[in-house]
């Protein structure tokens, strides 16, 4: 048996595993003596070693290139190059005109933030207002001080109690 062999035998852990069959020798005293980091393994060569004796003489020569094929690969590789520089400069024009429309979307919700807070202001006046007027003169029949919800209950109550054209109308905008 080779040396290098030897070195790929089972040792006591496998040799059980494996049978009977497993013959005792070298491989198998004391301590792990196989595994993978004990098995040889060819690799590469390094660039320092010389090189194969039957590659010593041997001189490197690039493969023959016909003129007219060099032509049609060169052509095809210009336009390939133009075709590929459009695309990246329509994804280019793309990407710039996506940033100012963020950007002009930020400042229009900005914009629309300062509109907002104005309107809400308006609101909180109106308010305001509407609850100074329903305090100073109180509604005729609507007692004073309702909550919202209760007052729009009172008003439900008065609408649904009041004859005939105004509730059928509701009533039909219900069912529809």
């Amino acid at each position: 048996m080779l040396r290098v062999l030897r070195r790929c035998r089972p040792g006591p852990a496998l040799g059980p595993a494996l049978g009977p069959a497993a013959p005792p020798g070298p491989g198998s005293g004391a301590g792990p003596t196989w595994g993978p980091g004990l098995v040889l393994v060819r690799g590469r060569k390094t660039r320092h070693d010389p090189p194969a004796k039957s590659k010593a003489s041997r001189v490197k020569m690039p493969p023959p290139v016909d003129p007219e094929e060099l032509l049609v690969v060169l052509e095809r590789y210009r336009q390939h190059r133009l075709v590929l520089g459009a695309l990246r400069a329509e994804f280019r024009a793309e990407m710039l005109q996506k940033k100012r429309e963020a950007l002009l979307s930020q400042e229009d919700s900005a914009e629309l933030m300062e509109q907002h807070r104005r309107l809400m202001a308006w609101n909180e006046a109106e308010n305001a207002r509407q609850r100074a007027r329903r305090s100073a003169g109180g509604a005729a029949g609507q007692p004073e001080g309702l909550l919202p919800f209760t007052a729009l209950a009172f008003a439900w109550a008065e609408l649904n109690s009041t004859p005939g054209s105004v509730r059928d109308r509701l009533n039909s905008y219900k069912d529809a």
